[in-house]
This record gives structure tokens, C-alpha cells and sequence, in this order.
């Protein structure tokens, strides 16, 4: 109901940047991997916003925002049947620019929020980058019987803590946290049976949050 031409345009996005990547395998191919090196600067860049209090979603620009890092993937076998991987990436995701983000529900003159109801987030944090993100695990294969094989593997996987909404909600938080899977696999060229358990440390995280609708606190 509150839906406007001004308040429903938004202009067009662009981003300039690039990756330098490195491919390698080392010790008779017993340990391969890759490096890459990113920088992406993302213009005028699209952002869905939630207003709570009418319910309704529109989509704002960032002036701008820039994505730089390092991903690194290394596998190991220092033997025939024992494998380890492991992944590592480093993403300083953070806005150069945005000086008319919308205010969270509730925000304050105090906490940033202007008359205008907008606050400047200029330096923080993109919403759902985290800065690091990590896997480490191993794969242990073995002959049991016939062309069958038994398959083990288990991996760790980490993130480090972001924000959850485009408004910087404090409420909107997710902490550092760690979640473990694990399989064991029968298989041969044909057939394969598995029993798989996904995040078996039973890790509650968020990927996404909103403003309480409907509510101005």
C-alpha cells in the first residue's frame, strides 16, 4: 500500500575486479591443491531491504562495496588409502560506501539513526560474508570383499561470525560456529550403499533474518 515509483526504482549494478590463481601438485602428486587471489569492487550494488513495519520487501544501492581475498584447497595422500583435505578462505567483504542504509526496527538517533530514518554503514560488513570459512577433513578406503570397497570419511567444517541483515540489525547475529559430518560407504563400479550424518554435533546457525513485522521496536 505504501509502494511508490520513487520508492520501488533502483538503478543497475556493475562490478570491475579480478582472480589470480595457482594450480600445483607437489611429492609425486601425493599433495595437490590450488590458491587464488580475488578483488571484485561492486558498484551501485542491489540489496533487498525488509520494512517491517508495512511487511513489505524492496530493493536499495550501495554507492559501493568491495570483496577482496584468498581461498585456498589442499588434498593429501600419504597413502593409498588415506586421504586428508582440507579448504581455507579469507573474504574482507565490507561497504566503501553506503551512507543511506535503511535503520533497523527500533534504532535510535544514538545508535546511528538519522531523522530521515536512514543510518551510514560505510566500512561494515556486507550481510552473510563472513570473514572465514574453513573444512578440514580425511577419506579412509579400504578392499573389504570381491571389487567391493569401505569408504570412511569425516570433515569439520567452520565459519566465522556475520551479520544477517542489510540493515546491520544487532539482534540479527550470528557467532563463530562448527559442524561435523560424517559417512561410511560400500561400493564397487556398480552399486554403492551409505549411511551419511550431516552436521551430527547438531548446530543450530542462522543464513538469513528479518525485522519482526508488523512492529516499530
Amino acid at each position: 500500500f505504501t509502494a511508490t515509483v520513487d520508492n520501488q526504482r533502483f538503478h543497475q549494478e556493475t562490478a570491475r575486479g579480478g582472480e589470480l590463481g595457482l594450480k600445483f601438485s607437489e611429492l609425486d602428486r601425493r599433495l595437490t591443491g590450488d590458491v587464488t587471489l580475488y578483488h571484485y569492487t561492486f558498484y551501485g550494488l542491489q540489496l533487498t531491504a525488509f520494512d517491517a513495519a508495512t511487511t513489505s520487501y524492496f530493493t536499495q544501492n550501495a554507492a559501493s562495496a568491495t570483496s577482496q581475498g584468498v581461498e585456498v584447497n589442499l588434498n593429501y595422500q600419504p597413502t593409498r588409502e588415506l586421504g586428508v583435505h582440507g579448504s581455507i578462505g579469507y573474504d574482507r567483504a565490507r561497504y566503501d560506501k553506503f551512507t543511506d542504509s535503511q535503520c533497523w526496527t527500533g534504532q535510535s538517533l544514538a545508535e546511528g539513526c538519522s531523522a530521515a530514518g536512514t543510518q551510514d554503514l560505510t566500512g561494515k560488513p556486507l550481510s552473510r560474508a563472513p570473514d572465514v570459512v574453513a573444512l578440514i577433513g580425511a577419506t579412509y578406503e579400504h578392499q573389504v570383499f570381491g571389487d567391493y570397497k569401505l569408504a570412511l570419511t569425516g570433515d569439520v567444517r567452520y565459519s566465522s561470525a556475520y551479520g544477517l541483515e542489510t540493515n546491520n540489525n544487532p539482534g540479527g547475529f550470528q557467532g563463530k560456529y562448527a559442524t561435523l559430518d560424517l559417512s561410511a560407504r560400500v561400493f564397487d563400479d556398480k552399486w554403492e550403499f551409505a549411511l551419511i550424518g550431516k552436521n551430527l554435533t547438531d548446530t543450530y546457525y542462522a543464513v538469513l533474518g528479518g525485522d519482526k513485522p508488523l512492529s516499530q521496536v
